[in-house]
């Protein structure tokens, strides 16, 4: 007979998310039952603390034969302190008549991580820079509680860890029951003999418990922490079904239209994905990768839904303050589709999960952009994923593909001498700060505090000679230029360490890309890098005169058609990448970022006068023919499904008023770019529109409508919102998001 009890992921010593979120319980009760009330009690020695206890009847539902789930949503209860600051302990008890009942003890509320990925994030404390001195210092931290799931798979998505898997049997789906940190729960000690589906490292993941560290210091609130990963697994095995299904349509490299959804055909006038560009790569390209991987289709990677049945699936009913996700290794040749898997997966886990408030954007997520890898054979993929894969090609969280997101860059704590691989850096706990601080800016919306500088804008100052790359988010301290530390037993090509800038010689085309794998003399490093004088400014500048992309002694030539940083595989050792704000001891680089250089009149200087063709060539290079205007809707289609008019605190008031949506019109550098491009490629898009769907796009008033949106040079935030309709045509899957 199934006994009454509590679901395998609530324990003693766990965190219930605290107001104003509202924490559920949930549990199993035999299929006689006929009631299960749920009461929450302070502890005694809690007093004279006011704390409402709760008593509530749970809903009950079929699970099975033999038992019932029973289910209760609680009161939003926040966090609280006894007298000596210590937080405030409760008991649960789930009751069945007058005798059976099971009890949860030392239960607090606070706020609860999930934390998931590969290797990276199932990494250890103990084998961490310092693991020693983590490990004891985990009993100074009783109010870190810590969970780790068993490393589990399952044909289906279960309710419950352990539930009926692939083995046929039940079985023990946790690892790690609920524990307060010490330094026997967060150092594997004594751990369970590993069987069949377990790797060599179980818990406690460095990352989760580092970060959760950082955060209950600055937020004061006991922290729960929840692992569930799996080392050398990809994106695929993470996602819900639905997930998988939101990345089947995406348009293949180099396709205009996304493919339509089953039962349509694809327009003949529609061209299939073109040959790469001369000099853009091989056949083992990123673009070709992701094309083969998208032609496949859904069928071979609906198997991969195994982790998330089994390791994530059952823990949906646990509320949360949000997820913390170090994965993308495995995925690093496919930049492409995980632009799109990457958000689909956010998507379909807040949208399955339980007791959220769903007024917002669902729980919080956060990403860890990867580390430096010295075995990475082509210097160019990494980044290229990092900036497409990870950021969607907006080069920082949030965005508007990823709302409530943030990110914690890894790319600078390059660890070559790793006896784990470089791929897995010991440099872990900058890592969880990292991702406290991002969390605490993005997620808790503390003002005072910055994640790390964010390009704002490129610019050419042709009276000048020097292009100008203005940043947000520099915090108090601003910016701060010191020397590169970079790697000289590993070959970067053409990475000297005298500055993480790059600069691409205008007329190169699609070398310019960011999408280009090439080293084809197009990109030279900046000649001269200096820090503005407003502290929120990089200056580039000693370019040769302009006319052949390079001028004398090889300096690269002005004006530049686009700019890159950090745009290596392993581009330094570790805090050596020459650009950083420091927040509370923390250095923050900006995330490696690709951008094409915008001229402007600067200083009352004109404009250079072949900016609008030059912009226009760098945002629609690629791997792929530059006739195919790929960038709109194929390698570049993370920009054009972006909404152009983004949301951020950071602005509001006459300017948010200006669009429609009453959303801040913070257009991003690349947006423009994209944006002008097809304006100015109009042409190219005809062929691949639908006639009937869109009648009227090439009529004669459409017509001398861009032709004004053209005249006025730039497209700007205002000039978005304002044209809206006009617009929507440049990328037909994704009208309703302009």
């Amino acid at each position: 007979m199934v006994a009454l009890s509590f679901a395998a992921s609530f324990g003693s010593h766990m965190v219930l998310q605290q107001a104003p979120a509202r924490a559920s319980l949930w549990g199993f009760a035999p299929a006689s039952a006929t009631a299960v009330a749920i009461e929450l009690a302070a502890d005694a020695a809690s007093t004279p603390i006011a704390v409402n206890n709760f008593t509530a009847q749970a809903s009950l539902a079929r699970f099975n034969a033999t038992a019932l789930v029973w289910s209760v949503l609680l009161p939003a209860v926040a966090a609280q302190k006894r007298p000596d600051g210590s937080a405030v302990q409760y008991s649960v008890t789930a009751r069945m008549g007058s005798e059976a009942h099971a009890t949860l003890l030392d239960v607090l509320f606070g706020e609860v991580w999930l934390c998931s990925g590969q290797s990276n994030m199932a990494f250890l404390v103990e084998n961490s820079f310092g693991g020693a001195d983590l490990v004891q210092d985990a009993n100074n931290h009783p109010e870190i509680r810590l969970f780790t799931t068993r490393k589990l798979t399952a044909q289906r998505p279960l309710q419950e860890l352990g539930e009926s898997t692939n083995r046929g049997d039940w079985v023990d789906g946790v690892e790690l029951p609920w524990s307060v940190a010490s330094n026997v729960s967060i150092s594997m000690n004594a751990p369970r003999a590993g069987g069949a589906n377990d790797d060599n490292w179980l818990y406690m993941s460095a990352v989760c418990y580092l970060f959760g560290r950082a955060l209950q210091a600055a937020r004061k609130t006991p922290i729960g922490l929840i692992s569930t990963n799996w080392g050398g697994t990809a994106i695929q095995d993470w996602m819900p079904p639905a997930a998988l299904d939101d990345c089947r349509h995406e348009p293949l490299p180099g396709q205009l239209c996304c493919c339509p959804p089953p039962g349509c055909a694809i327009p003949p006038s529609c061209p299939p994905p073109p040959a790469l560009a001369e000099g853009a790569g091989s056949g083992s390209s990123l673009a070709e990768e992701g094309a083969r991987i998208l032609a496949e289709g859904v069928a071979a990677s609906r198997v991969a839904t195994h982790l998330y049945n089994a390791m994530v699936s059952p823990l949906r009913n646990v509320t949360l303050a949000g997820v913390v996700w170090y994965q993308g290794e495995s995925n690093g040749g496919a930049p492409v589709p995980y632009a799109c898997q990457l958000p689909a997966l956010v998507k379909r886990w807040r949208e399955g999960w339980g007791g959220w408030r769903r007024h917002d954007h669902g729980f919080a997520f956060g990403v860890v952009q990867l580390a430096g890898d010295v075995d990475e054979k082509a210097p160019i993929a990494l980044p290229i994923f990092r900036w497409l894969g990870q950021t969607q090609g907006f080069g920082s969280l949030p965005n508007t593909k990823m709302p409530n997101t943030f990110l914690a860059s890894a790319f600078d704590l390059g660890d070559a001498a790793s006896p784990f691989g470089s791929v897995h850096s010991r440099h872990k706990k900058e890592v969880g700060e990292r991702l406290a601080l991002a969390a605490r800016r993005w997620a808790y919306r503390e003002p005072s505090i910055t994640a790390g500088p964010i390009l704002q804008s490129a610019v050419a100052d042709a009276g000048r000679r020097r292009v100008v790359l203005t940043f947000r988010e520099v915090g108090p301290s601003g910016l701060v230029l010191s020397r590169m530390n970079t790697s000289r037993a590993h070959n970067m090509t053409n990475w000297d360490g005298t500055t993480p800038f790059e600069v691409c010689a205008d007329g190169a085309g699609a070398a310019c890309g960011a999408m280009s794998t090439s080293f084809d003399g197009a990109w030279s490093l900046a000649p001269r890098t200096s820090l503005g004088a407003d502290g929120k400014s990089i200056v580039l500048s000693g370019f040769a005169d302009g006319g052949s992309g390079r001028g004398r002694g090889g300096r690269a030539e002005f004006p530049p058609a686009a700019v890159r940083f950090a745009w290596r595989a392993y581009p330094c050792e570790v805090l050596g990448c020459g650009v950083y704000t420091v927040v509370g001891g923390v250095p923050l680089p900006p995330a490696p970022f690709h951008s094409a250089v915008e001229a402007r009149s600067l200083n009352g200087f004109p404009a250079h006068p072949t900016w609008s063709t030059s912009a226009a060539r760098v945002a629609t290079a690629s791997p792929v023919a530059s006739s195919s205007i790929s960038s709109l809707a194929s390698a570049a289609s993370p920009f054009s499904s972006a909404s152009v008019c983004q949301p951020t605190p950071a602005v509001g008031g006459d300017e948010a008023a200006r669009c429609e949506r009453s959303e801040a019109p913070l257009l991003t550098v690349r947006a423009q770019q994209i944006l002008t491009a097809a304006l100015n490629r109009l042409a190219l898009i005809k062929p691949c529109l639908d006639a009937e769907a869109k009648p009227r796009v090439f009529d004669g008033p459409f017509a001398a409508r861009v032709e004004t949106i053209l005249a006025r040079g730039v497209v700007t935030a205002e000039t978005v919102c304002q044209n809206k309709g006009t617009m929507a045509f440049i990328v037909p899957c994704r009208a309703s998001l302009l």
